[in-house]
């Protein structure tokens, strides 16, 4: 969001929408514990859309399934 403010002088509702993006994805970790970003990441593995790291990023607290 800071990036959009400050660096492209993006002003509105593009900040808000990108603000609630991220908020809603961290409540839905801290009080569900669903991981929308690293379900994100798997099904970019899976599609072959990013290639396959050989060291898999640790993910916070090891609430989701992404195997190391």
């Amino acid at each position: 969001m800071m990036i959009l403010l400050f660096g492209f002088g993006v002003q509105g509702w593009p900040n808000l929408l990108v603000c609630g993006i991220c908020l809603t994805f961290m409540f839905m970790e801290t009080a569900f514990g669903i991981c929308v970003d690293c379900k994100i990441y798997s099904l970019l593995l899976n599609k072959g859309i990013i290639p396959q790291p050989e060291v898999k990023p640790a993910c916070a607290g090891n609430v989701c399934a992404v195997e190391q």
